[in-house]
């Protein structure tokens, strides 16, 4: 028996204690990693006997590529890499979530320009869209009401979360960056994935908790002054 077959046949036992290190550990990324070298000593091994064992070989290494692809979609769920410079600063914006729960949001926007004479959102109507801004000028009429307010920031999230007409009517500069995402499609992913619920959830409580601290009561904002 040649050099190689014998320290296979090593191999294979070390393969197997790495196995089951990997269905001991409780960090996804590392059983994953186990367990694919593990397989890779398994094909060492059957792939060096007399004659070569082809089925085990070919068997192994189908589980070993499936291995690898879902650790490419764990290191994705938990890195930004390949975001774009663009991307990543949105990310900032959504610190509750992880760059996977990120991703998955981002398949549901668009980014586009304000319209002309577009309102975002209109009061007493329902909310429609989800919307992300970096505006400089953000125009806000409550009522008879109206006053000003600076981005970044989220609007129509209480809409979102509560399903509640909007509050307000809010419009920007014409050819405004803008990103939406439509409240029907979020909702429904919403219900699907409770993890990716509860980041959002928390992320928009954290929003209007920070809405509500720098806020000016509107009665102070609509009275006139005494002379």
């Amino acid at each position: 028996m040649s050099s190689i077959a014998t320290l296979a046949e090593y191999g294979l036992y070390v393969g197997f204690a790495l196995k089951i290190l990997g269905f001991l550990a409780r960090d996804e990324l590392k059983l994953r990693g186990l367990i694919v070298i593990g397989f890779s000593l398994d094909v060492l091994f059957y792939a060096t006997r007399m004659p070569p064992v082809t089925q085990s070989v070919w068997l192994i290494s189908a589980q070993g590529v499936i291995n690898i692809a879902l650790i490419v979609l764990i290191v994705l769920e938990r890195s930004t890499l390949g975001m774009s410079a663009q991307d990543k600063r949105l990310f900032a914006a959504f610190r509750t979530l992880n760059p996977g729960q990120f991703r998955r949001l981002m398949k549901l926007a668009e980014r586009r320009q304000s319209r002309p004479d577009e309102a975002l959102l209109t009061e007493g109507q329902p909310v429609t869209h989800l919307f992300w801004t970096e505006a400089p000028k953000i125009a806000i009429a409550k009522g008879d009401t109206v006053y000003s307010a600076s981005g970044p920031v989220f609007l129509g999230e209480i809409g979102l979360l509560l399903e509640r007409p909007a509050s307000a009517t809010v419009s920007l500069d014409e050819g405004t960056e803008i990103v939406t995402w439509p409240v029907n499609r979020l909702r429904a992913v919403m219900a699907r994935r409770p993890a990716f619920s509860n980041a959002l959830v928390a992320r928009f409580s954290s929003e209007l908790a920070e809405k509500l601290a720098v806020s000016v009561p509107m009665p102070d904002i609509a009275a006139p002054r005494q002379s």
